[in-house]
């Protein structure tokens, strides 16, 4: 019992002591408001309520002394907050109408400047238009108040001919101004901008218009920019974080984070506060309505007992402060969005399969935009008139959208540039995707023509002081009635189908000088009529001067409309060129005698019709020269045409020269390849660059009829089979002889595209002779075998599914991953310690290969040894290319089939007319995927070692981004990206994801035949458009396409050819290796553009049967670099 009372007792005293006496509720009276304090079981508080302010500005703690029940401190002196702004952010000026709730924010420049384009960047209204009555008259009160009369408005043309386009980034960008609306008629001057001014008597009508002047954009004006709505944009962000429309790459927003980044960009309560209306239209578009209790961490506070505190706030501007438990709270910070590795892209192209012009359109996250506008424009000149916008739509995104895929609207019904523009999240960059030229059908050529008209001529559309929009179609419209009535006296034969203004180059007082583009025909002319189902430009036969028939029926238009124009010129003077072609051209030699410049697209190194070479062992070229609105047109000749060719070292050109013009390639074009590899075989160290050029002229032609063939008598297909075989063998026999050329002599014959040529028939042999025998390997036996050449071994791994050829120059793959699962190769160097199946002998002989499964885990490989080089077809995209694959093939089941090339050294990879000193160390790898489109649904990984060496102190750093791609042209790099998963752990190994495979085009020859027809495509590279319709000349078969594509880093290079087979080449400068992709095979018209061969997929063995069906037309292939 005694014990009892004493445990009592004792208990009782603890109590006592650690009981805590709670601090009462505490008002502080401020100018704000009433500040309450509360203790709510923490040492530290807040005011609720009302916020408390320190005079530095930092938040007003009071402690609870829990002992006295007392507040510290006792008394409060609560800084006054001075609230700019009540709704717009703090930054802006606001102004309120009649009624509070309908406020305007605005950015007013503090003094007159120069127009500038980018002052209203973010802006997503215009003033005045956009403006109510009620708020236009309080926003004139105000500008009236700062002595503001006259302001810039965001609009601009590029000169006085040119319509007036709204400059505001988004859903207005590049919009025509309504210049009749905006009673624009100053168009005699070089005052390019606008300005709105307002007088006095304007204050007292509130509907008052304001004056609109053109300006001299050098003037000096203020700027005001108009926010309205909804102001805050997502594009670029992290998830859950926003930012404001005129500073779109600062993003807020609230996270669980342990970086120590974020503690540089934590917002503190105070920084908060000054930002508050920014912050908070942030955190309601951040944070939903269900968490909006649910508390972040605003700051952190350290008393002098080293105890820690954390400051609490939630979306409701709730704060509190809690004893600091975890670093794991959500945070409020700032995220500075870098576009370093998501540069935005813009891909303007004709996709053959679809039948249309898509926009491929990379990171388009990062576009800058507000609301539903995706951000991005599309433009044109087609139709009547001198711009205009057109739709686009979106039809498909893969899943993380890097990647999306746009249809864009073709708008009337002749030829029209295409352009695409958007600006990022950083710093409002200006994206323009190249120019495409295309239109809905053929239905004629297009000529471009150079009018002088006096304004008596079209005095009742005011010509010379009006050129309105709407006034050009009218011109345009009276131009054509005009010609059509007179053409009738000229030839009944001519058909004028449509006439339309192009540019305005000089207006005068009393005569206008423009340009037009007529689209003319001859009347029952298949040539250029895409209503025709073949045409005659096709096979179209060469007359006595060796001008193709379809060249002579446009140049006999040509003449036609130069008599016209010359009857309705006012200065009797003509001047009337092709959209597309410099026509051929007599000339007179030295020696008196007359040759004839063959056609050559606009663009292009044209040669003569005859044999003439000049001193460095080229045929003499000249170039033509242009632009889609003003026509094509030879470059001046500064001295007579001489020809070197005088002595026995051209003897080896003429006669390759003389085989290039022969009819056996067009009846026996196996026995051309013969021939043409005894030539090269015997004077192999004498080659100049003409013989170079004439060999890919010879090749090009003779696989163009072998594909031609292959279409033919069934009966025969399966004897052609074998010659495209025995074709295969030879023309990697003149590859083996080509490559050991000097350098210096292939580089001089890229002048005329040769050495892509030579890429091309290599590439179109090789993939038209996998997709051949592609049906054949799944019935083969090991017994079985290919003859093949002395140096051509050929590897049978039946049991895998993949059949090897290899040469000391050049090997290539065929695999079926559907037979063990093999989707790709590994290239590894030689040691001394470890056992080698396959190795290689030749320009290989110190590497060997291994087979790759779909299923391989690239972190195991990057990790071998010895690896130089690997690429293969993971399981999801070889999946999910099957799946589109039988998507489009319902009648049959196709699988995929990939070929992989690797070339020996990077020779023929040569840029037209440029030398580039960057080279790829090492061998180029091209893959490819018969059957398949351009458009990969997965990533395609391509693996390579980079070396260290003093070749990259000239070469492309190895900071900036590795992976690219060649194109023709140049190394490019939209579609693919450098993967840098691994660079922390293994820094000698370069890791590009392929998500594209480009489709560009080589450059079609113009030196025989008397010049090229246009086929799908026309390259970006001289001449980046693409000039012909969608339906007519692009008729691909959907089931046999294929693409390709290429790849780079600093120390290889990888070949891919595009076709409408998947190929990509793929370089890396420094790299032992390049990859190069491709799909199937193609082949070309005479044009010099591939065309896409069936598709089809390896089986075992090594008998060799066709797949039947038509070759679609294609795109050559590209390559890449570092």
């Amino acid at each position: 019992m005694t014990s009892q009372i004493l445990f009592f007792i004792v208990l009782c005293v603890n109590c006592s002591y650690t009981f805590q006496v709670k601090c009462e509720d505490n008002t502080t009276k401020t100018t704000g408001g009433i500040a309450v304090w509360k203790f709510r079981g923490v040492r530290y508080t807040t005011s609720e309520d009302y916020l408390c302010w320190k005079e530095n500005w930092k938040l007003f703690l009071r402690e609870c002394d829990t002992k006295t029940g007392q507040w510290l401190p006792e008394k409060v002196v609560c800084r006054q907050q001075n609230k700019k702004n009540q709704y717009c952010p703090e930054n802006l000026m606001e102004i309120y109408n009649d009624d509070e709730s309908d406020y305007l924010c605005l950015k007013i420049s503090p003094m007159p400047h120069k127009y500038d384009d980018a002052f209203c960047y973010g802006s997503n209204a215009i003033v005045p238009s956009d403006l109510s009555k009620s708020q236009l008259s309080n926003l004139l009160l105000y500008l009236f108040h700062r002595n503001i009369k006259e302001y810039w408005l965001p609009f601009r043309r590029d000169d006085n001919t040119m319509p007036v386009k709204i400059r505001l980034p988004g859903k207005h960008w590049g919009k025509v101004v309504d210049d009749d609306k905006m009673k624009i008629l100053d168009f005699n001057s070089n005052r390019n901008c606008m300005s709105a001014q307002y007088i006095n008597s304007h204050l007292k009508k509130k509907d008052a218009e304001p004056n609109i002047i053109m300006k001299d954009c050098q003037e000096m004006l203020h700027s005001i920019c108009l926010f309205q709505d909804n102001f805050i944009a997502a594009s670029g962000c992290p998830k859950g974080f926003r930012a404001l429309s005129y500073r779109p790459n600062e993003c807020y927003g609230v996270r669980k984070t342990k970086s120590p980044f974020v503690e540089n960009m934590k917002i503190s309560l105070m920084e908060y506060f000054q930002n508050r209306n920014i912050l908070r239209r942030v955190l309601k578009k951040t944070i939903p309505k269900i968490k909006h209790d649910q508390f972040f961490e605003v700051d952190r506070y350290l008393d002098d007992s080293a105890d820690s505190y954390v400051i609490l706030m939630n979306r409701n501007e709730k704060v509190k402060v809690e004893n600091q438990s975890s670093d794991n709270l959500p945070i409020l910070y700032k995220e500075i969005v870098n576009l370093e590795f998501n540069t935005v892209q813009l891909i303007l192209k004709i996709d053959i399969e679809l039948d249309m012009l898509i926009l491929i359109v990379y990171n388009r996250e990062y576009i800058w935009r507000i609301g539903d506008h995706d951000g991005i424009k599309c433009f044109t000149n087609a139709d009547y008139d001198l711009l205009r916008e057109t739709n686009i739509n979106l039809i498909w995104e893969n899943e993380n959208n890097t990647k999306s895929i746009y249809k864009v609207n073709l708008v009337g019904k002749d030829p029209g540039e295409y352009w695409c523009e958007c600006h990022t999240i950083q710093n409002f960059q200006l994206v323009i995707s190249s120019r495409v030229v295309t239109s809905k059908e053929t239905r004629g050529h297009t000529f471009s023509v150079k009018l002088n008209m006096t304004c008596m001529r079209h005095s009742k559309f005011d010509l010379c002081s009006n050129i309105m929009q709407k006034n050009i179609k009218r011109i345009a419209k009276h131009d054509h009635e005009e010609l059509r009535k007179l053409s009738k006296a000229i030839s009944p034969q001519l058909i004028l189908h449509n006439t339309r203004i192009m540019t305005i180059e000089m207006l005068a007082s009393n005569y206008t000088i423009y340009w037009i583009h007529i689209t003319a025909s001859l009347m029952n002319s298949a040539v250029d009529n895409s209503e025709e189902d073949s045409s005659e430009e096709r096979d179209s036969l060469e007359n006595e001067q060796r001008i193709r028939h379809d060249t002579s029926v446009r140049m006999k238009v040509w003449r036609l409309l130069q008599k016209l124009l010359l009857i309705y010129n006012v200065d009797r003077k003509t001047l009337v060129r092709s959209t597309e072609y410099c026509f051929p051209e007599l000339v007179n030699t030295n020696s008196d005698e007359i040759f004839v410049w063959n056609q050559a697209l606009r663009g292009q190194m044209a040669t003569l019709s005859t044999l003439c070479l000049q001193n460095n062992g080229m045929p003499l070229t000249r170039k033509c020269l242009g632009n889609f609105t003003y026509g094509a047109y030879w470059e001046e000749l500064k001295e007579k045409v001489l020809c070197q060719c005088k002595n026995e070292k051209c003897q080896i050109t003429k006669t390759l020269y003389s085989l290039q013009n022969s009819n056996i390639t067009r009846e026996f074009p196996e026995k051309t390849v013969k021939e043409l590899k005894s030539i090269i075989q015997k004077n192999a160290n004498k080659l100049l660059p003409a013989d170079i050029h004439y060999t890919a002229n010879i090749l090009q032609s003779s696989v163009k009829y072998i594909q031609k063939n292959l279409n033919g008598n069934v009966s025969e297909k399966n004897n052609l089979t074998d010659v495209i075989k025995y074709t295969a063998h030879d023309i990697v026999e003149i590859y083996n002889y080509i490559v050991n050329v000097k350098k210096s002599t292939i580089r001089i014959s890229a002048t005329l595209n040769s050495t892509n040529k030579l890429l091309e028939a290599i590439e179109t042999t090789i993939n038209t002779l996998a997709v051949q025998t592609s049906e054949n390997i799944a019935n083969a036996t090991s017994d079985e075998t290919d003859v093949a050449p002395m140096d051509l071994e050929i590897l049978e791994y039946v049991d895998i599914g993949v059949t090897a050829k290899v040469s000391c120059n050049f090997l290539y793959f065929i695999i079926n991953p559907y037979v063990a699962n093999i989707s790709g190769i590994a290239i590894f160097q030689n040691d001394n310690f470890t056992d080698i199946p396959h190795i290689l002998n030749g320009a290989f002989k110190h590497q060997h290969f291994r087979f790759l499964q779909s299923s391989h885990d690239i972190q195991e490989l990057v990790s071998e040894p010895n690896l130089e080089f690997a690429t293969y077809l993971p399981e999801k995209l070889l999946d999910n290319l099957n799946r589109i694959l039988n998507t489009v093939n319902v009648t049959e089941k196709i699988k995929t089939s990939i070929v992989i090339k690797i070339y020996s050294n990077d020779k023929l990879f040569q840029a037209q007319g440029i030398h580039d000193r960057r080279a790829v160390i090492g061998m180029v790898v091209s893959i490819s995927l018969p059957g398949h489109s351009t458009q990969l649904p997965e990533n395609l990984p391509i693996v390579f070692r980079t070396q260290k060496n003093e070749f990259l102190k000239d070469n492309i750093s190895t900071e900036t981004d590795p992976c690219r791609y060649w194109n023709y042209e140049n190394w490019a790099q939209d579609g693919i990206w450098l993967d840098l998963r691994i660079q922390e752990t293994h820094q000698d190994i370069v890791i590009c994801q392929l998500i594209l495979f480009p489709m560009e085009v080589s450059n079609p020859d113009t030196s025989s035949s008397g010049g090229p027809k246009i086929a799908c495509f026309v390259n970006y590279r001289s001449n980046p458009e693409h000039r012909h319709p969608l339906r007519k000349i692009c008729r691909p078969n959907k089931r046999s396409s294929t693409s390709t594509a290429a790849v780079h880093t600093p120390f290889g290079a990888v070949h891919a050819e595009e076709s409408m087979y998947c190929e990509s080449l793929i370089a890396f400068w420094g790299l032992p290796y390049a990859v190069a992709l491709h799909g199937g095979s193609a082949s070309t018209e005479d044009d010099g553009l591939p065309r896409a061969n069936p598709n089809g997929y390896p089986s075992q063995g090594s008998n060799e049967k066709r797949m039947h069906g038509e070759y679609p037309l294609s795109d050559p292939v590209p390559f890449v670099e570092k």
